[in-house]
């Protein structure tokens, strides 16, 4: 960040719990950064992940350098069959606790999600960031998400980050 790093993907939404619900699925985890995280928190038997233990001095960082967190989807769905499954759900619901924690802080945030859905779960996850004032970084084939929970056709990320101060 303090080389003119403009946005930083994180993965911060991993924990045992969810490592361990993951597994039952046809594929756990599709972020190859949160199987980094993952091995980490693993191998070393970790009770919080690297991310969540440094998040003070990231938010801290990117406040001082003006740089936006993106909270990285480690658990969206890399197929139709695992979409919006408890383990998805968790994240979502963690990454929208995590964003107003960090926007509270004067440090702009994107969210990436959602992965491969079933038609009939696009709504599902939609209905999630109903309300959302945070940009939504769409991951998948899921460009549709952006028009259930925007009404613009194009989202305009000016709106959350000054892209006039880099």
């Amino acid at each position: 960040m303090e080389g003119g790093v403009s946005v930083i993907t994180i993965h911060a939404t991993i924990s045992k719990e969810l490592v361990t619900q993951a597994r039952t699925r046809l594929v756990p985890w599709t972020s190859r950064g949160a199987g980094v995280v993952i091995n980490d928190l693993l191998t070393r038997d970790l009770d919080e992940n690297v991310y969540l233990k440094i998040l003070p001095q990231l938010v801290d960082t990117a406040l001082r350098t003006k740089t936006v967190i993106s909270l990285g989807a480690c658990f969206r769905s890399a197929n139709i069959f695992d979409s919006c499954d408890n383990v998805q759900r968790s994240e979502i619901n963690w990454q929208l606790k995590l964003a107003t924690e960090i926007k509270r802080a004067g440090v702009g945030v994107i969210i990436e999600t959602p992965g491969h859905a079933k038609p009939s779960d696009i709504r599902k996850i939609a209905q999630m960031f109903k309300g959302c004032q945070y940009p939504i970084m769409p991951l998948g084939p899921i460009s549709d998400l952006l028009r259930y929970v925007y009404p613009e056709p194009i989202f305009p990320l000016e709106r959350y980050v000054d892209l006039n101060t880099r």
